[in-house]
């Protein structure tokens, strides 16, 4: 019993003479936590860029198959103007007057320069038509291959098949197939 209670004295005398923790110790702590911080930091900063990349591009996509809704709802040719030097695009009727948004709070006009990190490019063309019945037309007639339409920050491609299908293309492509062969 008297063992015990040695021990006991012996632990807790350990205990009262540590009253802390040394500079070097906190030092070294704050240092790992200051690094595991950054590190974090600059991942969530990466997936923010990629997410609202992703969204401007499935926005894009859903603005031109309405257009394409729109003119085979209304009978009447529709034009999806892709001004990249402005880093815009817009939908209007081809006989005039450009089409209201989807959710009804003004033209279909979209801005890319309101959005941080994302930009147009192409090289391809810079109106897309929509006749009547909701078919694809790339300088006023039919095209027989898939035709890409402009490209967000050199990572997703606006694609248009001859049947009037759209959709996203983040896949690279040699210069002898696919996307019309433009080498996207």
């Amino acid at each position: 019993m008297k063992r015990r209670q040695k021990n006991l004295s012996m632990k807790i005398r350990f205990f009262k003479s540590r009253k802390g923790f040394s500079l070097f110790e906190l030092i070294v702590v704050l240092s790992i936590i200051s690094i595991f911080t950054g590190v974090v930091h600059l991942e969530f900063e990466d997936a923010h860029r990629a997410t609202r990349v992703s969204n401007a591009a499935f926005q894009a996509l859903a603005d031109l198959r309405y257009a394409q809704e729109m003119a085979m709802t209304y009978r009447r040719q529709v034009d999806f103007v892709i001004n990249v030097t402005n880093n815009t695009y817009t939908a209007e009727w081809s006989a005039g007057g450009t089409l209201e948004s989807s959710t009804k709070t003004g033209t279909l006009l979209v801005d890319f320069d309101d959005v941080q990190d994302v930009s147009m490019s192409t090289g391809i063309s810079s109106i897309l038509s929509f006749d009547a019945t909701g078919f694809p037309l790339y300088g006023g007639s039919s095209f027989s291959e898939e035709l890409p339409i402009f490209r967000i920050n050199a990572d997703i491609y606006l694609c248009v098949l001859p049947s009037g299908f759209s959709y996203l293309n983040d896949e690279l492509y040699d210069s002898s197939s696919g996307c019309g062969g433009f080498g996207c």
